[in-house]
């Protein structure tokens, strides 16, 4: 808990500032449909926008007090990039919780952040 929030309150404040910073600049974007949050449990990813809820804890993916990992990659990369693959592994092996890495790819298919149309 940070100052007496729980996970739940943490992850979705931190979803929204994520969501805002990365992409402030689109307009009339759909996010809901074109960025991702998947959650690992067991090394086993669960896309959260196929889940009823979209909260990782009412789907028993994650527990309040599980200490929380969200996994950003840079611009070109992926969720199922070698580095995040492993990083992934390595905190679910060696520190456990909630892991969630968000997945954007949607709006990475040019090369740059930069080139990225405005709607």
């Amino acid at each position: 808990m940070i100052q007496g929030l729980t996970l739940g309150q943490v992850i979705d404040g931190y979803f929204l500032l994520l969501i805002s910073c990365f992409f402030a600049s689109a307009v009339a974007e759909d996010y809901a449909a074109n960025i991702h949050f998947i959650v690992y449990r067991d090394n086993v990813p669960y896309n959260l926008s196929n889940t009823a809820s979209g909260n990782p804890i009412e789907e028993g993916l994650c527990s309040a007090g599980d200490q929380l990992a969200m996994v950003v990659y840079g611009w070109t990369e992926s969720c199922s990039t070698d580095w995040v693959i492993d990083l992934i592994s390595n905190l679910t092996e060696y520190r456990g919780g909630c892991i969630i890495c968000m997945d954007y790819s949607h709006y990475t298919q040019t090369a740059s952040y930069i080139e990225y149309p405005i709607m």
